[in-house]
């Protein structure tokens, strides 16, 4: 008892500038930690990964920056990612995930997700062999909106109709351990297709938890059609069972016990523990 009160006493006696510079210091170092994550999947994007197009196989270009630097508190191993977009002519056509969790034997396990915004053939190399081919789909995964919506003139108008068309779905995950869990929709959209296109137009925005994205929605128009509408396709980023709804109508359902996410011609690919990588990044950096 002697000796707990004088620890305390001693607490007290802390100046709190002193602990006020100590938390500083902590704030400052977690957030070099994660700056040097995102620069760290960032490299591995632009260097590892060799994504092409259609049958002449023409190369995909990876954005310059990933859309969304993220984190699960959800999900136990301190799980944290980037996630990237390849195109082509300004085009969005494959969304990737590149991410890391602490394993039980104090190393993290680097792992892969892609998944294809095209009906288009994609193939996905990874030094230099192949490691994704999606199978072409039997029809398309695009929808249209019913009734059918033109977009407006300009690119202001454009953008408060894809939050506002984007706000129509709601989202949810299905666990058996964890049950039903909604899913939050960021206002904003990850990402805008290149501003300087004048003949197309699209969003992709996110259903996370936390900031991971675990269903993705893209929605797009091409301008160069006679009379252009807006459409949408659904993108999937979790092995969870995933639901999607329009006006409480369920258009879309990816079924766990009927997937295969580690197949190379799975359209959704999720691969955890493609390498095992150190806890620190001093140590896991090239």
């Amino acid at each position: 008892m002697v000796l707990q009160k004088t620890l305390a006493a001693a607490i007290l006696l802390v100046p709190l500038p002193t602990m006020a510079v100590a938390q500083s210091a902590a704030t400052v170092v977690a957030e070099d930690e994660a700056a040097s994550w995102k620069a760290y999947y960032q490299q591995r994007a632009a260097d590892d990964y060799e994504l092409t197009w259609g049958k002449d196989e023409q190369p995909l270009r990876l954005r310059s920056k990933a859309i969304v630097n993220w984190t699960n508190p959800l999900e136990q191993g301190q799980i944290h990612g980037s996630t990237f977009v390849w195109e082509h002519g300004g085009r969005p056509v494959v969304v990737g995930q590149l991410f890391s969790y602490l394993t039980s034997a104090g190393q993290r396990s680097y792992c892969h997700v892609f998944s294809t915004l095209t009906d288009k053939q994609v193939i996905g190399k990874r030094h230099e062999e192949v490691f994704w081919q999606p199978k072409l789909p039997e029809k398309t995964d695009w929808h249209a909106f019913k009734p059918a919506i033109t977009p407006a003139k300009n690119p202001a108008g454009r953008r408060l109709q894809l939050r506002r068309l984007a706000r129509q779905f709601e989202a949810y995950t299905e666990e058996a351990s964890r049950g039903k869990r909604v899913l939050r929709l960021l206002p904003e959209p990850l990402y805008r297709s290149d501003a300087t296109l004048t003949n197309y137009d699209s969003g992709l925005f996110a259903y996370v938890v936390g900031t991971d994205p675990e269903l993705l929605i893209l929605i797009e128009t091409d301008l160069a059609q006679d009379a252009p509408v807006w459409r949408y396709r659904f993108v999937q980023s979790t092995q969870s069972t995933t639901v999607a709804a329009l006006n409480g109508q369920e258009v879309y359902r990816y079924e766990k016990s009927q997937a295969n996410p580690g197949a190379v011609n799975a359209v959704y690919l999720s691969r955890h523990g493609v390498e095992t990588i150190p806890a620190q990044l001093s140590a896991a950096s090239r």
